[in-house]
């Protein structure tokens, strides 16, 4: 699906790729998607020693 649209991107001339046509509902997903996880994989290098002294702490019956 994404190769048909590429293919079909790539025949279109200058004028009709400026043309007032929405972006697929698929890539808006795909960027939304990409952009939230972006601070996840940048927070977590910093925070990843409390995530590995809580596990333990959390399965510990007293």
């Amino acid at each position: 699906m994404i190769l048909r649209q590429v293919t079909a991107a790539a025949s279109l001339s200058a004028d009709e790729l400026n043309s007032d046509v929405p972006p697929p509902a698929q890539g808006i997903k795909s960027a939304v998607v990409i952009i939230a996880t972006i601070p996840v994989f940048l927070a977590y290098p910093f925070l990843q020693k409390h995530f590995a002294t809580g596990m333990p702490i959390g399965s510990v019956k007293g």
